[in-house]
């Protein structure tokens, strides 16, 4: 088999930065190429084999243009994602999308959220006391624990 190109590599990359981020709540692993074909057939009716997939994730195979825009519907981005350069505006549209995908889902698996949504009505000096109290109650953690 050819080496991969760097065009397969690219793909590889963002493929598995996607597969990452939509993961289910609460897991640590990426979705298999089983649950991105089975997402690919809910989403788009498509089919692609989990052979194809596995070769795709590993970046030894490039995908047509049919595979690659059936991955980006599945996936809800543009196809564009997967053959732009890294300098593109569109590539780093979608990548701050993505950390912001991942920030709120931390921030959800932490209970954040629930705790953000309480605090919309505090004044600004109100923010600022709790931020200062959780600043406070963080170093006097770090004291107790010693040094790591």
């Amino acid at each position: 088999m050819d080496s991969p190109t760097a065009d397969a590599a690219r793909f590889a990359q963002r493929l598995n930065r996607l597969r990452l981020r939509f993961r289910p709540p609460r897991r640590e692993t990426a979705l298999s190429a089983r649950e991105v074909c089975d997402l690919v057939a809910q989403v788009t009716g498509g089919r692609i084999s989990e052979t194809h997939i596995k070769y795709l994730i590993s970046g030894d195979r490039q995908p047509s243009l049919k595979v690659a825009d059936q991955l980006a519907r599945a996936f809800g981005v543009t196809a564009g994602y997967f053959t732009e350069p890294d300098s593109s505006p569109m590539v780093a549209g979608v990548e701050a999308d993505l950390d912001k995908l991942e920030l709120l889902r931390s921030m959800q698996e932490a209970n954040v959220t629930s705790m953000a949504a309480r605090m919309k009505d505090l004044s600004t000096a109100e923010l600022a006391a709790f931020a200062e109290f959780i600043t406070a109650e963080l170093h006097r953690r770090e004291s107790q624990a010693g040094p790591a």
